[in-house]
């Protein structure tokens, strides 16, 4: 009686099996989604990170750099303004 009702002509493996490949294509969606949503949130926080939240990436490693090396004394405040000139972008030689 329940194959009538769903479409199994009476022995019901054909909603059975169905019942099981819909099962099976969630899972399939839900791995798909899980797996885009986790590339897109990687791929923005390196952008972040990279642009926005340590300035552009190749320039301030140096200029970090020298701002510790005067912050701790090891540099003059001459020698400290000379490297940031010597690093400043669009500078040549």
């Amino acid at each position: 009686m329940f194959g009538r009702f769903c479409g199994g002509g009476g022995f019901g493996i054909p909603f059975q099996t169905h019942f099981w490949n819909s099962i099976l294509m969630f899972v399939i969606l839900v791995a798909i989604l899980t797996a885009s949503i986790i590339l897109i949130a990687r791929a923005v926080q390196r952008f972040n990170h990279k642009h926005i939240g340590s300035g552009n990436g190749e320039f301030s490693k140096p200029f970090e750099l020298a701002k510790e090396r005067y912050a701790s004394g090891e540099i003059t405040r001459e020698e400290y303004r000379s490297i940031l000139s010597d690093l400043e972008p669009g500078q040549n030689g």
